[in-house]
């Protein structure tokens, strides 16, 4: 009896061991994502554009959703490598670098560029999808919004909706309530509240703190605000829905996720009449869960333009004297 015992103790250190070697080393192949993708920042902000490219695979693919483009490696370093040939002040930096597995997510990219017209410094957000091979970028696929230059520069307004006032971009939204699951399965199950129209049940998954961050400018909206917005989104397009495509999960209980989101445009949309026109745009929608299974951080990134194309409608021009 003690042999069965004492083996059976001996087996399940073994076992924790491997869990914990497994796990340690995990995080040791994350921390090296990370660590690379930081370098290749720098290393691009040096314009060292053959250093730079040393970070890419030879047949990386770089696929922007907002162009609708597919590039290669040489013409991805070629188009990249042009940008601080135009604007030599120009800076590219990540507000988060996220990572598991072979999979990424940069979060808050963006480049900070000077429009040499005016002299305007301004900043342009994206969201960014890593797949590696290594620690090497095999494919990125890029998300930003096709109108926020011209947004941050003053020339167009928004194309993301809003309730008209400021007073009323608030919903009453009900206190979290906890869901206790993991979070690929909370932000699963977070689709799955938006889909079904509920924006209270949508509410309820968002901690009280949680940071929520959608628009062109990628400003912070707190929980009734976010509430608003899908008011406004679901009363114009009533069979707005989320189809995930992949999902996975990323250090510090971050889940990213690659979404198509698609509705019919049957109601009043950014002060414009119905046009009876569907949309469908490709987003990445970064969440992160607590120990509650709340969602503590919701981040998305969508092509407000193209919807707005996709509609027949036109972007507001500002007049320059204004």
């Amino acid at each position: 009896m003690r042999f069965r015992l004492l083996a059976s103790l001996a087996l399940s250190a073994s076992a924790l061991l491997l869990l914990f070697g497994c796990s340690s080393s995990d995080a040791k192949h994350s921390a090296d994502l990370i660590a690379a993708v930081k370098a290749s920042t720098a290393i691009y902000n040096t314009h060292d554009m053959d250093a730079y490219a040393a970070h890419y695979t030879d047949d990386f693919k770089w696929d922007s959703v907002a162009n609708g483009a597919v590039m290669g490696r040489n013409d991805f370093i070629a188009a990249v490598g042009a940008l601080p040939k135009g604007d030599p002040t120009l800076l590219h930096y990540q507000q988060l670098t996220l990572s598991w597995g072979n999979m990424g997510f940069l979060d808050g990219c963006s480049f900070v560029s000077t429009n040499t017209a005016t002299g305007i410094r301004y900043r342009a957000f994206h969201g960014d999808i890593l797949d590696f091979e290594g620690t090497s970028i095999k494919k990125m696929t890029s998300f930003n919004d096709g109108s926020q230059g011209g947004v941050a520069l003053g020339q167009i307004e928004p194309t993301v909706p809003a309730p008209p006032l400021p007073a009323t971009r608030s919903w009453p939204t009900p206190d979290p309530v906890a869901t206790k699951l993991a979070p690929v399965a909370a932000q699963k199950e977070a689709f799955a509240r938006w889909n079904s129209h509920d924006i209270s049940s949508v509410a309820k998954i968002l901690s009280s703190d949680a940071s929520v961050q959608f628009s062109i400018l990628y400003d912070p909206v707190s929980r009734g605000a976010f509430a608003a917005w899908l008011g406004v989104m679901f009363a114009a397009f009533p069979d707005l829905r989320i189809q995930e495509v992949r999902t996975f999960p990323l250090n510090d209980n971050y889940v990213g996720s690659e979404i198509t989101l698609g509705g019919t445009n049957t109601g009043s949309y950014m002060g414009n009449a119905p046009t009876g026109k569907a949309f469908s745009v490709r987003a990445a929608y970064l969440g992160r869960y607590d120990s509650n299974g709340l969602q503590t951080v919701l981040h998305l990134y969508y092509n407000s333009a193209a919807i707005v194309k996709q509609l027949g409608l036109k972007a507001v021009a500002i007049p320059a004297s204004k």
